[in-house]
């Protein structure tokens, strides 16, 4: 069983990060939501690759070290360790990973959207590295990606609102 270091950056970059480790050699993974949209202005829909977890890469164990922090790097793809209450730094299994991405594609078949939780509800996080965790419904944007405030001290996350359920 392989264990994920999670690490968190900024939310914008968070694609680019992963395609920038991969071309160092790092497999970093991050959960993705596929999404079909209409092009402005026509009829055209196309397929868009989003972030699930916007600002959280999770780095194989075994690969983190190919990732130096002492190398200069563009300052975009700069990685912070996302650090346990108790002073260790956050790790998760391949399974949890594993079964949030089912999840997303059990629920979003076909690049549908999830349905959203209220603003302000109470949910508790049913899938991926953070299940268990329990917050507020901040805001969801218009993929159906909802900023949790969560009651613990990593703050905010952006998770999929198909992987929240409802107290």
């Amino acid at each position: 069983m392989s264990q994920y270091d999670i690490y968190q950056c900024s939310g914008a970059d968070t694609l680019s990060v992963v395609e920038y480790l991969r071309n160092l050699g790092v497999r970093a993974w991050v959960p993705m939501l596929i999404l079909r949209k209409r092009l402005p202005r026509s009829k055209k829909k196309v397929q868009v690759n989003r972030a699930a977890m916007p600002g959280y890469v999770f780095i194989p164990q075994y690969d983190a070290h190919l990732y130096d922090r002492s190398v200069e790097r563009p300052q975009w793809a700069m990685l912070r360790p996302l650090w346990t209450g108790a002073g260790a730094q956050a790790v998760c299994g391949v399974e949890e990973l594993t079964a949030m991405q089912e999840l997303i594609n059990e629920r979003l078949p076909s690049g549908g959207r999830p349905p959203p939780p209220a603003v302000g509800r109470l949910v508790r996080i049913t899938a991926g590295p953070f299940k268990g965790f329990g917050g507020v419904v901040g805001a969801i944007d218009e993929d159906g990606v909802a900023t949790i405030e969560l009651k613990n001290t990593l703050g905010s996350l952006k998770i999929p609102s198909c992987v929240l359920q409802g107290l």
